[in-house]
């Protein structure tokens, strides 16, 4: 689809190119005031889901690369690791979820080991200036109330993405609920900090303080990966894209996999298995 614009767009143009060229490599360099084409899932915004993910998959010591030496330590630390057979890769992130200490200090700025994620999934976009920390309290089973260590649009870092927020902190263990000692969280809420979370609606930014909703456990019967929402959107690549140090994140939007053109693209919330928990994320398919 071509997009026409006046020269008043030109000083917008030239902020999105500027963004596109951040090389800061840093999580926080994507709280900036860029939101473009994403897609809102229903009428009213709040959170769809905010399930328990990976346990102790933030911070790994000594997981540095892709050799044996990386692969031992990812299994000593019970982390999954994917067998690429021929498809071997320098990337780290096609062998596992999981990341090293060393990539948690130099992306989130926060020095952690084998902490644990949740996805939240928002109905509507975060605005990305308004996020932080101290957005988010988890509450335990323990009945204690933990207060996130990081929160980050990352994966979900596209232009025209961004509706997922993953907090990472010490969130519980991986023993089933009602097994003596498990650990685990049964709600996420926002609160008010001193800049107030917003979602962006149809009519602007609005406040995203005050939302709560069960957080599900992924080794509970039934809380495996499903579509939570789905919608027909008129294709559109625009928002496709993220600052270039994030490049393996995108891409996605499935234009290049169709030889002849498709007016509807198809975006649905869903979730996925990688091991052993789930991760939430928005994409868009071409159809």
């Amino acid at each position: 689809m071509t997009i026409q614009y006046t020269p008043l767009a030109d000083r917008l143009l030239a902020y999105l190119a500027a963004d596109r060229l951040n090389l800061n490599a840093q999580s926080s360099s994507l709280n900036t005031s860029i939101l473009l084409s994403s897609d809102l899932f229903n009428q009213e915004g709040g959170i769809v889901t905010a399930n328990y993910g990976f346990d102790g998959y933030m911070g790994i010591p000594g997981m540095d690369g892709t050799d044996a030496e990386s692969q031992q330590i990812a299994f000593d630390n019970n982390v999954a690791w994917n067998n690429l057979g021929d498809l071997s890769t320098t990337t780290q992130r096609a062998y596992t979820s999981a990341i090293s200490t060393d990539t948690v200090q130099s992306v989130y700025g926060v020095n952690l080991e084998k902490n644990d994620n949740i996805p939240i999934v928002f109905a509507w976009p975060i605005f990305p200036t308004t996020l932080n920390p101290t957005d988010f309290q988890v509450m335990l089973n323990t009945g204690e109330i933990v207060t996130p260590a990081v929160a980050s649009l990352i994966p979900n870092s596209e232009y025209n993405e961004r509706q997922t927020v993953v907090i990472t902190g010490n969130f519980g263990n991986r023993l089933t609920p009602g097994t003596e000692g498990a650990i685990y969280p049964v709600s996420v809420g926002t609160v008010l900090d001193g800049t107030p979370l917003e979602m962006v609606g149809p009519n602007g930014p609005v406040s995203a303080v005050g939302i709560t909703i069960d957080s599900l456990n992924p080794y509970v019967a039934g809380n495996g990966p499903k579509i939570v929402a789905a919608k027909l959107d008129r294709f559109s690549d625009l928002g496709e894209g993220a600052p270039l140090w994030l490049a393996t994140n995108q891409n996605n939007s499935g234009g290049g996999f169709i030889w002849r053109p498709s007016p509807i693209s198809f975006a649905n919330l869903h979730q996925r298995r990688f091991f052993p928990r789930w991760h939430c994320q928005f994409t868009t398919h071409r159809i």
